[in-house]
């Protein structure tokens, strides 16, 4: 217990809500109780009727119907004040955790190389991409919820990265001529699809367009960050580099596989997109650099759009999902191999592209409601592919 005395100063921190979420609890089981004691005062108002007449048919009706509308009332109330406790206390928690991921952040980057070079396994669980703080246990830690976006100016040094690549050779440039159009056309298509999604999912078709719009906005900075040095994006390579899954997604899409659709764009593209930006902006040029980043943030909210609809309609998806995967999570891998020797000289390395991916994949499988079963076999699926 004294170890939980570290937790204190959370706790006054945040003590109003949790004061405000005490008193919540109190009224949500104040109301819960309340239905127990009218079930009973109705079942004693049949059975006085039954045995003693003491009361008329019609007094028997009004107390009954009296009762069931208080019972009604008592459990929504009831209802309504624990969603507020979870809007209150819960909510605390992820604040505390954020706060504690906060400072253990703070105290690794007074940490020296010297720490690292001797914990080498702590690199890879701390930081990805532009010192994003990583909890790689999903389950116990609440769900594929990066909870602090954090710049680590540090994190270089840190972990004994190479110095940034040279952005005016003409090898830098030609293979960012492919790297660029990769990530404008992805974010074209990633419009394209959005906006299809809205056709299969026409409850969700304001949403979807908004999604859309982000990702058009998305294309529109990762030109300027070509034009910035110069560099034309080699786009008819990039529209063969996406073919394959453009493909499986256009047929998907007639066939009105909405599925299928969502675990290609919203699940793989998306964790896709996220491992590349989160490797490549440590070594991107200061211009590209703000542009990814602020992108970046974006594809979390399209990748929890496709986790929340899945994981809402989880078992009638399932075996839907299990085969989209088979199709697709292999495409995924040849992508990478690929993108591999160009991603290179961006000092990108392949090994952490794929390491990256799968960890925000998982995570997303996770967090929809697969085991952990489930998840090493859809991951066999890129083996055997």
């Amino acid at each position: 217990m004294r170890e939980l005395k570290r937790l204190n100063k959370f706790l006054i921190k945040y003590k109003g809500k949790l004061l405000l979420g005490l008193l919540i609890t109190i009224i949500s089981r104040v109301f819960s109780l309340v239905t127990p004691r009218l079930v009973g005062d109705s079942m004693t108002t049949i059975e006085n009727y039954l045995s003693l007449n003491s009361i008329s048919p019609d007094e028997l009706k009004d107390v009954l119907f009296f009762n069931i509308v208080l019972i009604i009332g008592a459990s929504l109330i009831s209802g309504f004040f624990t969603f507020l406790m979870r809007q209150t206390i819960i909510n605390v928690s992820r604040f505390i955790e954020f706060d504690v991921k906060n400072e253990i952040f703070s105290h690794y980057q007074t940490l020296d190389q010297i720490f690292y070079k001797k914990n080498n396994e702590l690199r890879t669980a701390m930081f990805t991409g532009e010192g994003r703080l990583v909890i790689l246990c999903p389950t116990e830690c609440g769900g594929p919820r990066p909870m602090t976006t954090l710049n680590a100016p540090e994190a270089t040094a840190v972990e004994g990265m190479d110095a940034l690549p040279d952005f005016t050779t003409d090898a830098y440039k030609d293979a960012y001529s492919r790297i660029n159009a990769i990530v404008i056309e992805g974010e074209i298509e990633a419009h394209d699809n959005y906006m299809s999604l809205g056709t299969l999912i026409p409850e969700h078709k304001d949403e979807l367009a908004k999604l859309a719009r982000m990702e058009m906005k998305h294309a529109k900075g990762f030109t300027s960050c070509g034009r910035n040095l110069g560099v034309q994006a080699d786009m008819p390579f990039a529209k063969n580099f996406f073919g394959p899954l453009h493909g499986n997604f256009q047929t998907a899409l007639k066939e009105g596989k909405v599925v299928t659709c969502l675990l290609i764009q919203a699940l793989l593209i998306e964790a896709f997109a996220i491992s590349a930006y989160h490797i490549y902006i440590p070594v991107s040029d200061p211009f590209a650099r703000r542009i990814t980043e602020g992108v970046v943030k974006d594809e979390y909210t399209h990748l929890n759009y496709g986790q929340e609809w899945l994981k809402a309609n989880f078992e009638a998806s399932k075996e839907e999902l299990f085969q989209a995967n088979k199709a697709n999570l292999p495409l995924i891998r040849s992508m990478l191999e690929e993108v591999a020797s160009d991603a290179a000289v961006l000092h990108m390395e392949k090994e952490d592209l794929i390491e990256d991916f799968l960890i925000a994949y998982q995570e997303a499988l996770d967090e929809i409601g697969f085991t952990s079963r489930e998840k090493a076999r859809m991951a066999a699926a890129a083996l055997a592919g």
